[in-house]
């Protein structure tokens, strides 16, 4: 039997060395998102998905509370969120937790942040008489985001860490407070990122230990048949293979902290390399070279190649030819006679 042959596609082959070694839940949440955007472009799913008080209340539209994210991003927060979940963050928590803990975690969150969004909005609402904060819309993936980011610098919160654009280093349990207030100044929704960022806090700090997955629950959502399709990924994470608190060390393999980096390389910043190498190859030093004991090629023989004659020296040299031929015509008729 033949094997299949190689793809020669180079950022096909790329991504695929990228979902080969990224947990099956950031994986999908990484396509979901990049799909939703796609189509936001065909569709408009922001009307029909974004957090509405009013809608959730009033119609019972509760898929809002965990599709909102997906809605709502732009290009640049489309961008960041990929790198969150793909590139880092999400995969060592999904690494710590295991993957069915990290999806049932994300799908709370989403679900809280949302209801606790409408909550403030009908309780403002009842404060000045009037029904425009019901009408209020949230969307947007930055509040999971900010949540995920809080739960992971405060599983960790030895070190420092760089603001994105500027070069200050800030301790890692403040970076949520002071990626937060950076976001608020560059005009970000105020509520809704409060909202994640608090959830964060109080998740990693213990205040919420209610609304954490207990084990039982993860090992019968493991045993569902329902899940199979992400329960026989390969690259899923069983709760007996997640690796807890040694996931943001050295020895948490191939997505370790920044700080205590792996020597293996991952992440979409290697999926990039990777096309990029595949894409353009690098040239050999010195051309192209030739096979290691092969006779060199002949050197051409240093024979000047003749120049045709331009059409004026032809033409002159045909007159001057004609010329003497008559000229020794007229010599042998006057030595005939």
């Amino acid at each position: 039997m033949q094997a299949p042959p190689e793809d020669a596609n180079p950022l096909n082959r790329a991504y695929e060395a990228w979902a080969a070694r990224t947990p099956v839940v950031c994986r999908g949440l990484c396509v979901g998102l990049a799909a939703c955007y796609g189509f936001s472009w065909i569709l408009d799913l922001q009307r029909g998905l974004e957090t509405v008080p009013f809608r959730i209340v009033r119609r019972f539209e509760l898929w809002r509370l965990i599709l909102s994210p997906c809605v709502g991003n732009s290009l640049l927060g489309t961008v960041v969120a990929l790198f969150v979940l793909g590139d880092g963050v999400g995969p060592r928590l999904e690494q710590s937790w295991g993957s069915m803990r990290m999806m049932i975690a994300t799908l709370t969150a989403s679900i809280v942040i949302n209801l606790s969004f409408c909550a403030l909005c009908y309780l403002f609402t009842m404060m000045i008489g009037s029904a425009e904060p019901a009408l209020a819309a949230t969307s947007g993936g930055w509040p999971l985001l900010l949540c995920l980011i809080t739960i992971e610098c405060l599983s960790s919160p030895d070190g420092t860490r760089p603001l994105p654009c500027i070069p200050i280093q800030v301790p890692r349990d403040r970076y949520p407070a002071a990626l937060l207030l950076l976001l608020l100044i560059l005009g970000a929704p105020k509520l809704s990122l409060s909202l994640g960022c608090a959830y964060g806090y109080g998740y990693a700090k213990g205040y919420l230990e209610v609304l954490k997955p207990k084990p039982a629950l993860v090992s019968r959502c493991e045993a569902a048949s329902a899940l199979a399709c992400v329960t026989s990924d390969s690259t899923f994470v069983s709760a007996e293979r997640s690796l807890g608190a040694s996931a943001f060390t050295v020895s948490g393999g191939d997505w370790a902290d920044p700080e205590n980096p792996s020597a293996v390389q991952r992440g979409f910043g290697t999926m990039l390399a990777e096309a990029r190498q595949a894409a353009f190859p690098p040239e050999p030093p010195g051309g192209q070279g030739r096979v290691l004991g092969a006779s060199a090629p002949a050197a051409a023989p240093l024979v000047p190649t003749p120049t045709p004659p331009s059409p004026q020296r032809t033409a002159r040299g045909n007159r001057d030819a004609i010329l003497a031929a008559a000229e020794r015509r007229s010599r042998q008729q006057n030595a005939g006679s």
